[in-house]
């Protein structure tokens, strides 16, 4: 499950469709809450998590 605002995107939970059916509707709130917090953190913030191994993140190179 993947979240963007402006030009970051969140991925914040994935699963194989053949482990388990749909989430919940609370699970879901819960998935969207995470990755507000994720897309309101200034750079600064997400930098220390980076740091500290807490979030992973991943490089991409834009097309023209």
């Amino acid at each position: 499950m993947a979240f963007q605002a402006r030009r970051r995107a969140v991925f914040v939970y994935g699963f194989a469709k053949s482990e388990r059916g749909n989430i919940r509707p609370d699970e879901l709130d819960f998935w969207r809450n995470l990755a507000s917090a994720f897309l309101g953190m200034d750079e600064a913030k997400l930098e220390i998590m980076l740091d500290e191994g807490e979030i992973k993140g991943v490089d991409y190179a834009e097309e023209d």
